[in-house]
């Protein structure tokens, strides 16, 4: 077998799941060469519950109201040896929201800072952020540069309630999130 046919895992460098909540992931898409006579095994998670049903695999935490990071080593073997990747899995505040199926992009308002948060680790510019109320109405309308990284965006007290937030860039991602 050549070296270059061998399976490979690439996962991504975090996933994140709502804290008392779960996240499946279809694992398939991770396994460059991807072949069913493959097998995954992971260590180092002590807060993280993880289970394996097929390719599908579920993070969630053992003690629903842990919050917090755990990097996990996780190993692909068969045939051709091993191939291993580390992930840091996040259990975090449900009124954090993940805008993005891929977690790479996560939204959340901060009393504290009166500011929406975006922690963008995905290579997507954003150049516009509208916030809007349940009836559809427009709250902010704000054009601001968010690239890579942890980005606030100041709006005044927002009362508790559900929210819609789009980011419009190279790409338009929109997601409720609650207050």
């Amino acid at each position: 077998m050549q070296a270059d046919s061998n399976p490979r895992l690439n996962l991504p460098s975090e996933i994140s799941f709502n804290q008392g909540e779960s996240n499946t992931i279809d694992f398939i898409q991770y396994i460059s060469n991807f072949s069913y006579d493959l097998d995954l095994s992971w260590e180092g998670n002590e807060n993280v519950q993880i289970e394996k049903n097929g390719w599908d695999v579920t993070f969630s935490s053992y003690n629903v109201s842990w919050m917090g990071s755990e990097d996990i080593l996780f190993v692909l073997s068969g045939e051709f040896g091993e191939s291993e990747s580390t992930i840091t899995v996040n259990s975090v505040d449900p009124s954090s929201v993940l805008i993005d199926n891929q977690g790479d992009i996560l939204v959340y308002y901060s009393h504290y800072l009166a500011s929406l948060v975006i922690i963008n680790k995905s290579n997507y510019q954003f150049n516009v952020v509208e916030v809007f109320d349940t009836q559809g109405r427009m709250i902010t309308n704000r054009t601001i540069s968010i690239g890579t990284g942890v980005n606030s965006l100041y709006i005044n007290e927002l009362p508790k309630g559900i929210y819609i937030v789009r980011l419009k860039g190279e790409k338009t991602l929109s997601k409720k999130i609650g207050i």
